[in-house]
């Protein structure tokens, strides 16, 4: 029965990622379909070869946020300007995670640790 309910949620969630992209013209389709296919292969490699997931996890957290308050005023710009670039909401969050992990990788490395070293 669990079974069941998974494939459901896993079709369901697929469903709303997709249909941006079902129902978007073939621009709109081409340059997110790049964008998303250029982190797919970017963000493994981050998180295998440079040990960056507890950055990625911390800039998803973040970016919840950033979602969640995306009807505030200047969040809702930041939105509506990536709209006008042709960017999907669903591409922006991933580009918006994958930044946020390198700036959070960046600002990690910067702050000393328990001996007073920093981070290599």
């Amino acid at each position: 029965m669990i079974e069941f309910i998974m494939i459901a949620a896993l079709i369901a969630f697929a469903i709303i990622v997709l249909f941006p992209f079902i129902t978007s013209s073939l621009l709109v389709f081409v340059i997110n379909f790049a964008i998303l296919a250029i982190l797919a292969f970017r963000i493994p490699g981050d998180i295998k070869k440079r040990g960056l997931y507890p950055y990625y996890i911390l800039s998803m957290i973040f970016a919840t946020f950033v979602l969640v308050l995306s009807k505030t005023s200047f969040i809702s710009a930041m939105f509506q300007f990536f709209r006008e670039l042709l960017l999907l909401r669903v591409t922006f969050t991933a580009v918006m995670i994958f930044l946020f992990a390198h700036l959070f990788s960046a600002i990690g490395k910067k702050i000393p640790g328990k001996h007073g070293k920093v981070h290599k």
